[in-house]
């Protein structure tokens, strides 16, 4: 859900070989904290991080889904309004003061162990439930953002990429 960052994300990023993410979060307070959240654990995993507005005449509480609603299922439509979208910028995240702070590196290293050692693919991660498959935007490496099909490692809130 909103605000629930899997463990597996920046492992399977790298061994995907993303580079940069774009992210479209909700356009609530819990989105805005969410992609504060999801910036500084990429940033900190060396993945370069982007978040857009979506618009404004969306309704309240929007996320990406809206947009797709909006623009009545047209891929190409739902492609350019993503296109149209405005930076959003993002700062360092603010803890809550109740909460049990964990600095994400000690979870995270920038450089998975398998890669620092030479291991080639890190393989298999520490996440539940099945591996998810590659998206195709982002084989090879490619400079785009990622989604995955798997439900417990996926950024709802509209992670930009293939088609």
């Amino acid at each position: 859900g909103e605000g629930r960052i899997p463990d597996c994300l920046v492992s399977r990023l790298h061994r995907w070989g993303v580079r940069k993410v774009v992210n479209y979060p909700d356009t609530d307070g819990e989105g805005r904290r969410s992609s504060t959240k999801l910036a500084a654990i990429l940033r900190g995993a060396g993945i370069e991080y982007e978040a857009r507005c979506l618009p404004d005449h969306l309704p309240a509480k929007a996320d990406a889904n809206d947009l797709w609603v909006f623009v009545h299922f047209d891929p190409q439509g739902f492609r350019d309004a993503l296109g149209r979208c405005a930076p959003l910028p993002i700062g360092p995240p603010t803890p809550s003061p109740d909460a049990d702070v964990e600095p994400h590196t000690a979870r995270h290293p920038a450089v998975p162990r398998a890669i620092r050692e030479g291991a080639g693919d890190p393989g298999p991660d520490q996440c539940s439930g099945p591996e998810g498959r590659v998206p195709a935007a982002v084989q090879g490496g490619a400079d785009t953002a990622a989604g995955d099909s798997d439900a417990r490692c996926s950024q709802s809130s509209g992670v930009e990429g293939g088609r």
